[in-house]
């Protein structure tokens, strides 16, 4: 059986690229089929719902629609498919955010074909472990159960799916459904692979197929990776101590094992199984939430959330936690703690957006810092490590250590770290005027070499060294001046154009605005005194 094509979408807003990217590399031979073209961002959006692709390699400053737009739609819609862009080096910035914000990765124009390659067999490999973790259908419950999860309530037969149970001996007329969700957390001492893990974690979940069709509790509806959905079927006299009695025999059976911990969610009750997909989304959230409460049992029907925080509130935390950095104004620790709560509120019971905003919080502040000179660039690296630290914690509460942790290194930057980078800053610049004062130099090419702007390098200059920048370059000028005066014969003229003046007369004025006397006159001065 042939391996089912990847399916990609090539968008740019020029056909010359467009025509490039087809001819760069052998789509075929990658099993690769390029089924539509697009040249604005709102056509890209158009033939997702169109084609269905896995794949968008795409300009990321395309007409209509920016290439975040793109990702945070794709992102609410929870469209499976990956994400490429393609980027001009003033994007160069931009197209790293996107990587931050869930793109695949990004190429810089001119596109070459290693990188492009490169690229895409990230995706791929991305692709392939997602699939891993789809469904496995091993039994014929599953199917069915997926027949009644994926189906929308006016397309279901409920007569056909009554009798295409009952042909799987599960009798589910009448019957009252409560789904639960089991996780294994595999313990970091036990000697295996996440392949055996795997195995082990079904074999495990198999048991538990097994016993509640041997007690007619109910069916296993889906399977992943360490994760176990399953159905108690329920008589509707039966209360939620039955479901509690029922819960810990299941519970009580896989926890002889001590390769793992056990995290369970349950699902609220329902009557009709057309809202089976509900049940599951309920099942599912509830399963989520130990991330936030580190429970091993938590049940939808008994989860208390009254939360009021909303974007707004993550903005101006935001903005206050920053002021605490680049002011000295306010206490960093209690904005910190503010923010993380508003996190924990905004995305209580996704594991994901929750971790993915204390990962943006984390790359905006320190953006915001080096843009505000505060921080220098080589905070980059503890900043990109923080994040993977992050992502990588399965309990929220660990998730915001990293993010404190972070914040306390930037505080002692800030007032120990940063005052050394500034001195070695200064020190540089003063090097670099030494080394090129003979240069036709000016606030503009001075700020361009320090990567500033030129109002903020001259406010800076005057700031730390206590001079506006043409009158330490004139002083240092003239300082050369004097050596040349009295350790040579040269004249004047050629002293000038020595030390960086094209114009001998605005030599001669500094040199005597400074030393009171023409460089001729010092000259014979200094000879009389030897």
């Amino acid at each position: 059986m042939s391996q089912k094509k990847c399916r990609v979408i090539l968008a740019d807003d020029e056909l010359l690229i467009l025509r490039g990217l087809r001819k760069l590399i052998d789509w075929e031979k990658l099993n690769i089929q390029i089924v539509g073209e697009a040249h604005t961002g709102e056509e890209v959006m158009r033939l997702i719902d169109e084609k269905r692709p896995d794949l968008i390699i795409s300009d990321i400053n395309m007409p209509e629609m920016t290439g975040l737009d793109m990702l945070r739609i794709i992102a609410e819609r929870k469209l499976p498919l990956k994400v490429i862009f393609i980027s001009g080096y003033q994007e160069f910035s931009y197209a790293k955010d996107a990587v931050t914000y869930g793109a695949v990765d990004y190429i810089l124009k001119p596109i070459e074909k290693e990188k492009l390659l490169q690229a895409i067999e990230k995706a791929l490999n991305s692709l392939q472990e997602e699939k891993k973790l789809e469904i496995f259908e091993t039994v014929e419950t599953e199917d069915m159960y997926q027949k009644v999860v994926k189906r929308r309530k006016g397309n279901i037969n409920e007569d056909q799916i009554y009798e295409e149970f009952k042909n799987l001996n599960i009798d589910i007329r009448g019957k009252d459904m409560v789904t639960v969700g089991i996780r294994l957390i595999f313990l970091k001492n036990t000697e295996r692979t996440s392949n055996l893990n795997e195995l082990f974690g079904f074999s495990v979940f198999n048991r538990i197929h097994s016993e509640l069709r041997a007690r007619k509790w109910g069916f296993v509806g889906k399977k992943e990776m360490n994760t176990c959905y399953f159905t108690f079927l329920l008589d509707p006299s039966e209360t939620e101590k039955d479901v509690e009695r029922k819960l810990n025999t299941i519970l009580q059976m896989i926890r002889n094992y001590e390769q793992y911990a056990v995290k369970t969610g349950v699902g609220g009750r329902i009557s009709d199984f057309s809202r089976l997909a509900l049940e599951y989304d309920t099942a599912r959230f509830a399963l989520e939430l130990y991330y936030f409460t580190e429970e091993d049992i938590i049940w939808y029907d008994r989860v208390q959330r009254d939360f009021n925080d909303s974007l707004e509130d993550y903005e101006n935390n935001f903005k206050r936690l920053l002021v605490c950095f680049s002011e000295g104004k306010g206490d960093y620790k209690n904005e910190t703690g503010n923010i993380l709560s508003v996190i924990r509120n905004l995305h209580y019971g996704s594991r994901f957006a929750a971790a993915n905003r204390c990962v943006l919080l984390v790359h905006d502040m320190t953006k915001e810092l080096i843009k505000l000179q505060v921080l220098g660039q080589s905070f980059v690296r503890l900043e990109e490590e923080t994040e993977m630290e992050i992502r990588r914690k399965g309990l929220y509460r660990l998730a915001c250590g990293c993010v404190t942790e972070y914040f306390d290194r930037v505080d002692q930057e800030v007032k120990e770290g940063f005052g050394n980078e500034q001195a070695q800053e200064i020190k540089r610049i003063k090097t670099y005027l030494e080394e090129h004062y003979r240069e036709n130099l000016s606030l503009e090419s001075m700020a361009e070499v320090f990567s500033m702007n030129p109002y903020y390098f001259s406010s800076y200059f005057k700031k730390n060294i206590g001079q506006n920048f043409k009158t330490y370059l004139t002083e240092l000028r003239m300082s050369r001046a004097e050596i040349l005066l009295r350790s040579t014969d040269m004249k004047s003229y050629q002293i000038a154009m020595e030390i960086g003046y094209k114009n001998v007369r605005q030599f001669n004025e500094n040199f005597k605005a400074k030393y009171g006397m023409s460089p001729s006159e010092y000259r014979k001065k200094d000879e009389k005194k030897s």
